[in-house]
């Protein structure tokens, strides 16, 4: 998977550079070139692809693209039945008299 900082670096001549920016690449002073952003379609700059990208995806391009399969997810546990208690919670407030606390 790309990463999101990972760039396509183009091989744009001065010319042509206003067309480029157009579409949305921006220019990467530091390495004076210009590149695609990770949110926009690559396809749409493939005439300013480096050559020998441009060279694998032809060569491929008759051919179905190999897909990426999703890893398998494990099914989720059910969770345990709740436990029913069969007699009513003590209490220290003396509302139930019928039950003899240890403490009384």
């Amino acid at each position: 998977m790309a990463n999101k900082d990972s760039k396509l670096y183009l091989n744009v001549p001065f010319a042509e550079k206003d067309s480029a920016k157009a579409l949305g690449a921006r220019w990467f002073p530091a390495m004076k070139k210009w590149y695609v952003p990770h949110e926009l379609d690559l396809n749409l700059f493939i005439k300013w692809w480096p050559d020998d990208l441009r060279a694998a995806y032809e060569a491929t391009a008759g051919k179905e693209m190999p897909k990426t399969e999703k890893p398998e997810r494990k099914p989720r546990q059910p969770r345990p039945p709740r436990v029913k208690l069969d007699y009513p919670p003590l209490k220290n407030d003396r509302s139930t008299p019928e039950i003899d606390l240890p403490w009384d």
